[in-house]
């Protein structure tokens, strides 16, 4: 049998020291400034927020059930003024007459309410004149839906998707709508009426969110709870967060993308149930979170924003939209209830550094009748993953892995005594 050795994409892995993240404030009219909104000082009504390009403008829009009205406010995206509010003509019906917002990619603005039980409301607008139309309206019961959705894809291209969760103590139920042609109207897509379900979560708490990844599975995080990571088909993938790291008062957790090491970059929101005199650094943030060697149980804060406030944000409504940059940078655009609206530019987020490890020169890693051989060293452990970052098979104290009824490209990952000396991509 002739001995190939792969050499795909390899990346040296030292210390797994990160280059420095910087954290640029665009604009922020928060608490803390004393500058927040009228409609978003108290009461925990301000609860949903949403970025993106509507016809030529980059906006944000807002939604809250504020004394002064129920309405989506539109803010510019590039100096957080006030430019006007939406149509809320036929908006009506829930326990909550609106709740969340997100975006498509092509620019339609999606709002829910929020119902326990009833019927899950989800409207649609075009621009910033025309009343909203129904794009979505499932009547459930029992259970509570709508505290928090998320929204991906193109609506005019029919891969739209919108994922909500059951908010209940328990078994929390994860679910999504998809879209279909029109039977009457070739090339016009609209949004199945009725979800798919994308399995069960058991968690305390509630405002579940779903972040979803690149590849269809999700991060999932719930008051009360650590993030969790499921699969597209809604399998849970390694374990938990540590409490050590990510605040159990938290939720909106969203995925930003993947680093140099094809590890992923995460962020969510982080919050207090009760004031305080001064403004916590802890709390009403966004934390960055590397999931180093794409296991959430080893990941670590990179960067935190500014605390927009001190006042109580009850049960940890908010909003957070992350926009990446050909240049790599990232947008944020976060909203903590009853303490403001900001956006930042952070920088620095994907590359990492460290001294080349001389180890690495020496070692080859090729495959052979089925098994995967390490050459010019003698792992303590080899262990090789999927490209969604699943560990699907490992072995310590030897230089041979069976690759036995496995085909397509994984990622390998050499440790000596303990320490990562390579980590590179092979085709089996």
């Amino acid at each position: 049998m002739r001995k190939i050795t792969f050499f795909i994409a390899t990346l040296v892995i030292a210390v797994g020291a990160v280059a420095q993240v910087t954290i640029t404030k665009n604009w922020e009219r928060s608490d803390s400034l004393g500058t927040n909104f009228a409609w978003n000082l108290s009461g925990d009504v301000t609860r949903g927020m949403a970025y993106g390009k509507m016809g030529a403008n980059e906006r944000v829009f807002v939604a809250t059930r504020h004394s002064s009205g129920t309405k989506v406010h539109v803010l510019s995206a590039a100096t957080g003024d006030s430019i006007t509010s939406l149509n809320m003509t036929g908006v009506t019906g829930g326990t909550h007459v609106i709740s969340d917002a997100g975006m498509t990619e092509d620019g339609k603005l999606l709002v829910c309410n929020m119902a326990m039980p009833g019927t899950l409301k989800i409207y649609k607008w075009e621009n910033e004149v025309d009343a909203p139309t129904v794009a979505i309206s499932w009547a459930f019961t029992p259970g509570r839906y709508g505290d928090k959705f998320t929204v991906t894809g193109n609506y005019t291209t029919g891969t739209a998707k919108v994922y909500a969760v059951m908010n209940v103590s328990g078994v929390t139920k994860v679910k999504y709508w998809d879209m279909k042609e029109e039977p009457a109207s070739s090339g016009v897509f609209v949004f199945n009426q009725d979800p798919k379900d994308l399995g069960d979560v058991t968690n305390l708490g509630v405002l579940a969110s779903v972040g979803v990844r690149p590849d269809g599975g999700y991060y999932f995080k719930i008051n009360g709870a650590q993030i969790k990571q499921y699969s597209n088909t809604g399998v849970q993938i390694g374990v938990e967060s540590l409490s050590s790291v990510v605040a159990s008062n938290g939720n909106t957790v969203r995925y930003i993308a993947d680093n140099d090491l094809g590890e992923a970059i995460i962020g969510y929101v982080r919050y207090s149930t009760t004031a305080t005199t001064t403004a916590r650094a802890g709390n009403h943030k966004i934390d960055i979170l590397r999931v180093n060697n794409n296991n959430l149980a080893e990941a670590t804060v990179l960067a935190s924003t500014p605390s927009l406030g001190n006042n109580a944000n009850g049960n940890g409504a908010g909003g957070l939209v992350v926009n990446k940059l050909p240049n790599n940078n990232v947008e944020i655009y976060f909203l903590s209830t009853n303490n403001g609206v900001a956006k930042y530019t952070l920088s620095g987020l994907f590359m990492t550094t460290g001294e080349k490890n001389t180890l690495n020169e020496k070692i080859n890693i090729s495959t052979l009748d089925n098994k995967l051989v390490v050459d010019g060293i003698t792992p303590s452990s080899i262990e090789l993953f999927n490209t969604i970052g699943q560990r699907v098979k490992s072995i310590e104290n030897a230089n041979e892995l069976k690759t036995d009824n496995l085909q397509g490209v994984f990622v390998v990952r050499v440790k000596s005594e303990g320490k990562v000396v390579k980590t590179t991509k092979i085709a089996i």
